[in-house]
């Protein structure tokens, strides 16, 4: 597109806009478009507050309302604005432009509706909504990406601080508390998604803002961010569902994408000041490193790595029982720490390979070996459908204090794996070779220590 081709085209969609609203005004005060009578239902809540342990409140009472909304226009103000001579001035510039009758002829219209759009929506109009709406539709026109919003529904995360901010990725991450206006808010009473229930209480709000091309690619993002929440710290961190905004006038404005319905996360991460201080640095470092397989289910390239964090999610989201969660955390252990082939002594090869990675890292192996000694049999005895020993369940609470502590503690093993194979340079079968090695000499081990600096860095504990 030529700068004056540029200063011609922006000139004529200006022209038409104005036009477009003087119509838009005349249909409103002739009565062509009125108010529609719409439904709306809200929740208020008693006794609100934000805890440690996330949202509390006392009671809950709906109720609805009713009132007049500026919203539709008739078909018929969109056929005049067809027949103006501006509209077909400006289709012939946007046209020669494009290169595409068809494409401009479809994009004038989108950018007509845009305009009809703000005219019934917004009263009065002014003339910096108008000049905003050119330069947007002009960067839909040249293909480029445009800023979008998305504010996502959390479960399972709870915030220590009333918000935290912060660049990573050319994109803006804000994490924050809840508040009554989130929650409080009217929904209109139409056939609604089945996954959005009215009483909807998430336990935090994720906002994520970036350019963008289209919905995909912000939901994808959104999808990533919950996945380094999930690895951050062990939590059943998830989308219940999210809002967006653009300034796109082309194909995404703005919109709700639903998951599924919410529910009682099994394991909750409770986000101190510190930890939220330490996250920027965990998120930048990490976000890169996180394969689109992680949260994509069409993606058909997977991994080690990838069948792991599959596995470490279904033991975060899926309340299938205890051991059907521990046999999840184990084969996502075993999916990094074994073999094609190793199937002898699998309890004694996963143990010591973790415990020489947990040394590296300045951990504690013992524990780490003792953790997957402790697992092993929960996940034989749940594969070949037997229930947990009386002896099982007074082991786990006389080691561990119980069998919620073993999950956590055994889905913490899982996910400073997870992440220091995120951080790696080399392949699986040349780490575990060097993790054998790195028990018999101490070149090998010096050499270990070197390549699991990164991620040793980025799991070190908060330091005041």
């Amino acid at each position: 597109m030529s700068s004056v081709t540029t200063t011609d085209l922006s000139m004529s969609l200006q022209q038409l806009a104005t036009c477009i609203i003087r119509l838009v005004v005349e249909a409103k005060t002739n009565g062509e478009i009125k108010p529609t009578e719409e439904s709306y239902y809200q929740v208020k809540f008693k006794g609100f507050q934000y805890t440690s342990d996330g949202p509390k409140y006392e009671s809950a009472q709906g109720s609805d309302t009713h009132r007049p909304t500026w919203y539709y226009a008739p078909p018929s103000v969109s056929a005049a604005v067809q027949h103006l001579p501006q509209y077909g001035i400006t289709i012939n510039l946007l046209t020669a432009t494009m290169g595409d009758g068809a494409k401009a002829t479809s994009y004038l219209e989108q950018f007509t509706n845009g305009v009809i759009r703000h005219g019934v929506q917004t009263d009065p109009i002014t003339n910096s909504v108008l000049e905003n709406i050119v330069p947007r539709f002009l960067k839909d026109v040249r293909g480029e990406a445009q800023e979008a919003i998305a504010d996502a529904k959390l479960e399972g995360v709870v915030v220590g601080l009333p918000e935290a901010a912060f660049e990573a990725e050319r994109a803006r991450v804000l994490l924050r508390q809840i508040c009554l206006a989130d929650i409080e808010k009217e929904r209109p009473l139409v056939p609604f998604h089945p996954s959005s229930p009215f009483l909807d209480v998430p336990t935090a709000i994720l906002r994520i803002q970036r350019q963008v091309h289209d919905t995909g690619e912000l939901q994808r993002e959104v999808a990533r961010a919950v996945c380094i929440l999930r690895l951050f710290r062990v939590s059943s961190a998830r989308c219940s569902s999210f809002q967006w905004t653009s300034d796109s006038i082309i194909g995404f404005r703005s919109g709700t994408f639903y998951e599924a319905p919410r529910f009682s996360a099994l394991e909750k991460a409770s986000l101190s000041e510190k930890d939220l201080a330490q996250m920027p640095t965990f998120w930048r470092t990490l976000a890169p490193r996180i394969p689109r397989s992680f949260f994509d289910p069409i993606e058909k390239e997977t991994g080690p790595t990838t069948i792991s964090f599959q596995r470490y999610s279904d033991a975060l989201l899926l309340n299938s029982g205890f051991g059907s969660r521990v046999a999840s955390a184990v084969m996502a252990l075993e999916a990094l720490f074994l073999g094609d082939g190793e199937t002898q002594e699998m309890t004694y090869r996963l143990g010591m390979r973790l415990g020489a990675l947990m040394n590296a890292l300045s951990l504690d192996p013992v524990r780490s070996y003792k953790v997957v000694k402790t697992a092993y049999p929960i996940r034989s005895h749940f594969v070949h459908g037997s229930t947990q020993s009386a002896s099982v369940i007074k082991k786990l609470k006389s080691q561990f204090g119980g069998g919620d502590v073993f999950m956590r503690a055994l889905l913490e093993e899982v996910r400073t794996s997870i992440i220091s194979f995120l951080c790696l340079q080399m392949d699986k079968k040349k780490f575990l070779i060097l993790l054998d090695e790195a028990m018999l000499s101490n070149s090998h081990r010096s050499r270990l220590f070197e390549c699991v600096q990164n991620a040793k860095t980025l799991l070190k504990p908060f330091e005041a």
